[in-house]
């Protein structure tokens, strides 16, 4: 027989967060396992997909405050229009960082190859 969801172990491994963490997206209303007779936890693959979306959304910068808005204003398995517009946005900045940061480089590099001046001539 087929169990119907993760443990919360393999739940933590598999998507990179802490025990601690999914029982707190249970606690703020984020996620809702299944529970086994004994009372432990089974994530199922829609609790799962939920968990991921959480993942890579915390990954974007977006607060739990925000997720959880989002989720309780959004259809309840789709992540608000908002909330991906906040996440382009980000996107928006992290690539006009990174390309400050590579005229940095490129500058820095450009110093690096002149030659030095020698000291004992000055």
């Amino acid at each position: 027989m087929q169990r119907p969801g993760l443990t919360i172990t393999e739940v933590a491994q598999t998507y990179g967060v802490t025990v601690r963490a999914l029982r707190h997206y249970e606690d703020i209303g984020l996620i809702a396992p299944d529970r086994t007779p004994g009372n432990a936890r089974l994530y199922s693959s829609a609790v799962t997909r939920r968990i991921e979306t959480i993942v890579l959304m915390r990954a974007a910068g977006i607060g739990l405050a925000d997720i959880v808005a989002s989720y309780r204003a959004a259809e309840p398995d789709r992540v608000s229009a908002e909330l991906l517009q906040r996440v382009r946005k980000r996107l928006s900045a992290l690539e006009a960082e990174e390309s400050k940061l590579m005229q940095l480089l490129h500058r820095l590099d450009v110093q690096s190859c002149r030659p030095q001046a020698d000291p004992r001539k000055q």
